[in-house]
């Protein structure tokens, strides 16, 4: 629901109201942007759209909405000829969008009433797009804009990181989220859930369901036991958090700073925090990996018990200080940064900034490694970067999230290949896995809202006859019940280190010259060695990459040990090679004959990539603790135990999921069939097109309470899955599709009156 005043509130829940809107269209030309005097009348659908069968939609799908918006009159109010047509007409020579165009330009509507005692209405914001199609109708005066919501800007999805768990707990580097994979595909189209890169970042990592990172690589990972603290292994990491997105928690990584922080010039650090009695902090040092330094180290800590601080530490000067931020927050989510330039320290939290004269210099050595730490699960990190910005930087204090996101309920082992496939199109897929919400809404803002959150809400505002409610119609239908629920398992495996390409034919790179080749994998690959050195005989480790080289392409001459060899992974199934010879003379990629390699092999073209192939269940031998294989999640009511769904009264309603390569963990799956059907067992009306006097602070997944004790006798809460209002010069309307929560008089667990047992409430 919208933020709105309390007179607002009370007007829109009154007999009356003056109503206003506002319709803003950014043209790539000219001054004449807000249209809101030729905005003869508009309309704005939201739609809540799933491949779930009508009627069974309550905690999945997607938000899509539309605007619709009719233009007529003057956009000059001094000049007659200066209409909405002429100035939309692209071949109207004196209109500043001649010869160009309004398509993808972005739009904002508001709408909103007069409250008592005020000149200015308060506006609340309905929609926010671009433009998708419009009609010029010069002879009438008249342009009809369609527009869609932002998920036109997201149009190719990236590469996903070759990021994995195996589920082996003393080699994993923690758990895999589903949500990680959203967030690089939004922030790769300029929607963020923590500021955008900076510049001369050494690290960058969002953490948010992954350690891996933006910028930089990860040195170690490792977990933490309350007891004995950081552990050997990373077993006890976990993801937590929603609101902005999730955070570490019970862990520590240590990161490779790209370029390493060298001497003590400028630094700043920054993240976001939520605050517990533990940390987070972040720390920079000489040594690593962890709490290891030998010059010294830069700490920036977070704790609700010694608060937010600095500490700096010169071992060389044998100087240290710690520098606090005076009234600083001792709980929930913060964003903190510092920056320190020799003696003068800035701290931020939440925009404001406290400066500490005097504090310790830094040893002037070289920083390579990051210690990124969440060592308890009353407190997470997420957003963190280091730079060597100056005491010029902009604190990113700040912020407002354009994506927002839940916990993520779906584990995954590894990412599927989504390389160049349509971005909506995957990160629905993405949600859909989780039966999650995940689109924009009306400030074009990104929301996942994950199916516990939907199904657990509170209701956001009680619908009575008096005045709001104007009609309502009941519909239930067979379709609407589902009492066997099926999740199909997309059910992969990593399986053990071994070559995942091989060079076929014989490769010759010129002396002093650099070649590239472009090679693909069968299979998706990850943990691939990136750094290619001389095979000895008998083949090498499995898993790590390796070259032969002779001077001959047959074999023949010296053999060549020097050649700088690198792997550069761009998607799950691709990568570059790129091959350096630094000697005067070509070198080719085979077997040479003057060395004691097995005569089979002499001449023979020598170029080995290793890693991890991931693959389906079942397709190679399991190597891992976790894979399980390829199933089906299965839930009924009655029982499976009890007769199964074959025995209900109803007969056997059976929902089989659509397959999807996102859902990959059957503990997961048999957690969603289970939900589903607790949801779906028994009908829940639904209630389409129901008249209400308009209240535009509703959003989409709001659960209302409808209450009409006279007419119709409903009494329960429900689900918005759709919302259209329509707005002209004589007024507007608002219609509500709704889903209820429960059959009529269910027992609902925490609500006054509906949680007691009795005549009147069942189970």
């Amino acid at each position: 629901m919208q933020a709105s005043t309390a007179a607002y509130k009370t007007t829109v829940a009154g007999a009356a109201m003056t109503v206003d809107y506002q319709v803003t269209i950014l043209l790539p030309a000219g001054p004449y942007s807000n249209l809101t005097l030729t905005a003869e009348s508009l309309t704005v659908d939201r739609q809540l759209t799933t491949n779930m069968p009508d009627g069974t939609l309550l905690i999945t799908g997607y938000p899509a909405a539309s605007a619709q918006i009719t233009l007529s009159g003057l956009v000059d109010q001094s000049d007659a000829s200066k209409t909405a047509a002429w100035l939309l007409n692209p071949a109207e020579s004196t209109s500043p969008m001649y010869r160009t165009d309004a398509l993808g330009a972005p739009v904002t509507i508001k709408a909103g009433v007069y409250t008592p005692g005020n000149s200015i209405p308060e506006l609340l914001t309905v929609f926010t797009g671009t433009v998708d199609d419009y009609t010029v109708n010069v002879q009438a005066g008249t342009v009809t804009v369609s527009c869609l919501d932002y998920r036109g800007r997201l149009v190719t999805a990236p590469a996903l990181p070759s990021v994995f768990d195996d589920g082996v707990t003393a080699t994993t580097v923690g758990p895999l989220y589903a949500q990680f994979a959203l967030d690089w595909i939004l922030r790769n189209a300029g929607f963020y859930s923590w500021p955008a890169r900076r510049a001369s970042c050494s690290l960058a990592v969002g953490l948010r369901g992954s350690y891996w990172p933006e910028v930089g690589t990860l040195n170690l990972s490792q977990g933490y036991d309350p007891t004995t603290g950081i552990l050997g292994f990373p077993g006890s990491q976990d993801y937590v958090g929603d609101g902005w997105g999730m955070g570490l928690v019970n862990g520590q990584n240590t990161y490779n700073l790209n370029p390493p922080i060298v001497g003590a010039t400028d630094l700043f650090m920054e993240c976001i925090a939520d605050i517990g009695p533990l940390g987070p902090n972040v720390w920079i040092t000489d040594t690593g990996p962890g709490w290891v330094y030998t010059h010294g180290f830069a700490e920036l800590n977070v704790s609700s018990a010694s608060g937010i601080s600095v500490t700096i530490t010169n071992a060389d000067a044998a100087t240290s200080s710690t520098s606090t931020f005076a009234g600083g927050p001792t709980s929930g989510r913060h964003y903190v940064g510092m920056q320190v330039s020799g003696t003068t320290l800035l701290i931020n939290v939440d925009g404001v900034t406290q400066t500490f004269l005097g504090v310790s210099t830094r040893a002037n050595v070289t920083y390579p490694v990051a210690v990124v730490t969440a060592d308890s699960a009353g407190g997470s990190i997420s957003g963190v970067q280091i730079t060597t910005e100056n005491a010029a930087a902009q604190f990113n204090g700040s912020f407002t999230p354009t994506a927002r996101f839940d916990a993520s309920l779906n584990q995954m082992t590894a990412f599927p290949d989504v390389t160049g496939q349509d971005a909506w199109n995957v990160i629905q897929e993405n949600v859909a896995a989780e039966s999650a919400v995940g689109g924009f809404d009306e400030l074009g803002v990104f929301q996942f809202y994950n199916r516990n959150t939907i199904s657990s809400g509170a209701s956001v505002r009680t619908i009575t006859p008096t005045y709001s409610l104007k009609t309502l119609d009941q519909e239930l239908g067979m379709s609407f019940i589902r009492n066997h629920i099926q999740v199909p398992v997309s059910a992969i495996q990593v399986q053990a280190a071994a070559a995942v390409w091989s060079l076929s034919i014989g490769v010759s790179v010129a002396g002093g010259a650099t070649r590239q080749l472009f090679i693909s994998f069968s299979n998706p690959v990850v943990n691939m060695d990136t750094v290619a050195s001389v095979m000895p005989n008998g083949g090498g480790t499995p898993g790590l990459s390796y070259y032969r080289a002779a001077q001959g392409a047959g074999g023949g001459g010296a053999e060549i040990s020097n050649l700088a060899i690198t792997i550069q992974q761009l998607s799950p199934a691709t990568a570059v090679i790129s091959i350096h010879n630094p000697n005067p003379f070509a070198a080719w990629l085979v077997t040479p004959t003057a060395g004691s390699y097995p005569a089979p092999s002499n001449g023979q073209p020598n170029l080995v990539v290793g890693g991890r192939p991931v693959t389906q269940s079942g397709a190679a031998q399991d190597f891992t603790s976790s894979a399980s294989a390829g199933a089906v999640a299965d839930a009924q009511w009655p029982p499976e135990v009890d007769g199964g769904a074959e025995t209900n009264p109803r007969g056997e309603q059976l929902l089989t999921i659509p397959g999807n390569q996102w859902m990959q963990d059957l503990t997961a799956a048999q957690t969603l069939a289970g939900d589903l059907l607790i949801d779906l067992y028994k009908p829940r009306p639904l209630w389409r097109n129901v008249q209400v006097v308009p209240d535009l602070s509703l959003q989409l997944a709001d659960l209302v309470t409808v209450v009409d004790p006279v007419t119709t006798k409903v009494d329960g809460t429900a689900l918005i899955v759709g919302a259209h209002m329509t707005a002209s010069g004589g007024g507007w309307s608002q219609t509500l599709d709704l889903r209820a929560t429960g059959t009529p008089g269910s027992w609902i667990l925490g609500v006054a009156g509906k949680s007691e047992l009795g005549v009147t409430t069942y189970l």
